[in-house]
């Protein structure tokens, strides 16, 4: 905890050098200047950072992607970019995210938007290419955020470091490449998801995409929707992939909150559904078979699963792109 301790130091130092010259600071760039390096300290060391690129089930809070639209800017361009977080029991959708680029720009929002900008000459290489780093802070208890006094940087920052111990925040981070070429980069896509089932029958899946407008009510009318598996039963998932450089070289990642991929990595992935759960009252989960609208968290039988496709980050591809799904498991 010893780096927190000296961020928290430096930020407060910050904040000062800026009140010192006259310049305010509201709260919301106080916060900023407190999580950036506060975020610094935890992406350098303080803290372990989500890693198990083989696993393919969700059991606790994890950031499973963080897309960057595009990934690859001129300079000025505008840059959006958002993340899907995940637990056991989907997305998680009531967590602030905290974003930082640069040394002064951030928000607290869902989805951040900021400029590409690019490096000073001595961090531009050969290829014209610099880069700009972007951080997040997922806070896993919203009800924390209102405890903070943003204007008492040693509350805020004293805050902010019991949720780092009580493992309550995850973060990350992700790399925007500058570049003035004309073939920049861009996200790979996911064109086509088709379930198989065991007996041949071919159905078209319903995803959702990054981005995506209204996407809590449409992961509500999906989740309703979606395509019933009988128990102890295995299925394949057929995937259809486009990108700027080969398909074929997209490394894939199939995960989700139950049932088995058994941690490959296949554009036809086999999928094993597993046994029919009992709802349980104390967890607040509940048989949603046959409503409208479905929240897929409260549902134990009703499982988010989530395909991830990134470029290989060779030659300057740093792409990535993802959909949610649902599927049922039902008696056999």
């Amino acid at each position: 905890m010893t780096c927190l301790k000296t961020n928290l130091m430096t930020s407060r130092y910050l904040i000062e050098q800026h009140e010192a010259k006259g310049e305010t600071m509201d709260k919301s760039r106080r916060l900023v200047a407190l999580a950036i390096l506060i975020l610094f300290g935890l992406l350098t060391g303080c803290m372990e950072t989500f890693d198990d690129d083989t696993m393919s089930l969700v059991k606790k809070p994890e950031i499973l992607a963080v897309v960057l639209d595009p990934p690859e800017a001129a300079p000025g361009e505008a840059v959006r970019t958002c993340a899907l977080v995940v637990d056991g029991q989907g997305v998680v959708t009531e967590s602030p995210i905290l974003w930082t680029v640069g040394d002064s720009e951030g928000d607290l929002t869902d989805t951040f938007e900021f400029t590409a900008q690019r490096g000073t000459e001595d961090l531009v290489d050969e290829e014209g290419f610099s880069s700009q780093m972007l951080s997040l802070m997922v806070i896993l208890d919203p009800a924390a955020m209102g405890e903070m006094d943003l204007m008492d940087v040693e509350q805020a920052g004293a805050a902010l470091q019991r949720l780092v111990r009580e493992d309550a925040v995850r973060v990350g981070m992700r790399t925007l490449l500058v570049n003035e070429r004309e073939s920049r980069n861009r996200n790979p896509e996911i064109t086509s998801l088709i379930l198989e089932r065991d007996n041949g029958e071919q159905v078209e899946l319903e995803t959702l995409s990054p981005f995506e407008d209204d996407a809590m009510q449409k992961r509500l009318e999906l989740a309703a929707r979606a395509p019933e598996i009988p128990a102890q039963n295995t299925v394949h998932f057929l995937a259809e992939l486009e990108d700027d450089g080969r398909a074929e070289d997209l490394l894939v990642q199939w995960i989700g909150t139950g049932g088995d991929f058994g941690a490959r990595r296949e554009t036809e992935q086999e999928w094993s559904s597993g046994k029919v759960k009992e709802a349980d009252e104390s967890l607040d989960e509940q048989d949603l078979r046959g409503e409208e609208l479905v929240d897929a968290r409260l549902d134990p039988n009703l499982h988010s699963l989530f395909l991830i496709v990134r470029d290989t980050g060779a030659d300057g591809n740093n792409g990535q792109s993802y959909v949610e799904f649902f599927v049922r498991v039902v008696p056999e």
